[in-house]
């Protein structure tokens, strides 16, 4: 599914394929390095016009020493988007 809205793609994805992946992402609970985060938000603090960097999209880059991150995009849907959405959603509701 190609959307960047989370809560659009947990609404159209079979509830099995959600558990399975929510299982496949626990697995990792405990095994990750536990400082990472910790070490990123201190190299953002310390430099945020050199560690945040935005392409032409609008997509963020986090970049802290030799290691990038994907930011995502730092954006709000308008109030007519959302309004559009809903109005979307319903109309297909109404068709299922």
């Amino acid at each position: 599914m190609a959307s960047n809205d989370l809560l659009e793609v947990i609404l159209r994805t079979d509830p099995n394929e959600l558990n399975a992946a929510r299982k496949r992402v626990q697995a990792y609970k405990g095994k990750g390095d536990i400082k990472l985060v910790a070490d990123v938000e201190t190299g953002v603090k310390r430099a945020p016009q050199s560690a945040i960097r935005f392409d032409v999209t609008d997509l963020a880059t986090v970049v802290v020493g030799d290691r990038q991150y994907c930011g995502g995009r730092f954006t709000t849907r308008s109030i007519g988007e959302l309004k559009a959405a809903v109005l979307k959603r319903a109309a297909e509701a109404m068709q299922e």
